[in-house]
């Protein structure tokens, strides 16, 4: 339809496809989550990707990707990628990696992949902690990415841990 709309308690075992919208309070999709448009989810549980125009998500867990053109995570865990063409505001969020291609920013982020793409725009408020992955079995402190590991590589701005694990001019 224009505008889907699943309300609280709801267990979707589908897709869900709205071309103005979809808009999602305390349920559970099992299928991927699109639209044209906007699309909103607050306390849902998602065994899919979600892929829209403007995509906000709050206290959400995502078992696949997000894909959008402006993308805002709050509290979210997304076991994927999470993609944003224009801006990608990472908010208090666990994702796999992500892709902020048109900037935007992060606070409290943390990935488990030890590498990402951020435009030289995208702000790093706080440094992105990357969850169980130490560099040797004597340091066991957490990784953090932070500005300093911004790498040019091709005409791509990469966070990566890739300099002080590898000898990359050598």
């Amino acid at each position: 339809g224009d505008e889907v709309t699943v309300e609280s308690g709801a267990r979707v075992e589908a897709s869900l496809m709205g071309s103005t919208g979809v808009d999602l309070t305390e349920c559970e999709v099992y299928g991927d989550v699109g639209s044209d448009g906007r699309i909103t989810a607050n306390d849902a549980y998602i065994h899919s990707s979600v892929s829209g125009t403007t995509i906000r998500l709050q206290n959400c867990v995502v078992r696949g990707n997000v894909v959008g053109t402006n993308v805002r995570l709050e509290n979210c865990l997304v076991l994927g990628i999470a993609a944003a063409d224009r801006e990608l505001v990472l908010e208090d969020s666990l994702c796999y990696t992500f892709k902020a291609l048109g900037g935007g920013e992060c606070t409290g982020a943390q990935v488990l992949l030890p590498q990402a793409i951020a435009d030289a725009s995208f702000t790093i408020s706080d440094p992105i902690s990357v969850i169980g992955l130490p560099i040797s079995n004597d340091d066991a402190a957490e990784i953090e990415l932070t500005d300093d590991d911004r790498v040019e590589y091709d005409e791509q701005t990469y966070l990566t841990i890739a300099d002080r694990v590898l000898d990359l001019e050598g």
